[in-house]
């Protein structure tokens, strides 16, 4: 997890899956609880460098 100017921003890969995922905590405050072996739901916008900006996610397990 890192902070920018738009808050906290969250990465992370899939098993065999090269691109990294990225999630902004403002935007998906339980982003910030995710950890290795959850499952998860998303809606991702993949960009042509090998990363995706994650639109929506869901947190098996976790609900707002």
């Amino acid at each position: 997890m890192t902070s920018s100017e738009q808050g906290q921003i969250v990465q992370y890969l899939l098993s065999g899956d090269t691109t990294i995922y990225t999630v902004n905590a403002s935007k998906a405050p339980l982003a910030i609880f995710l950890e290795k072996g959850d499952a998860i739901t998303a809606e991702v916008q993949l960009l042509d460098n090998g990363t995706a900006t994650v639109e929506e996610i869901e947190i098996e397990g976790l609900s707002e």
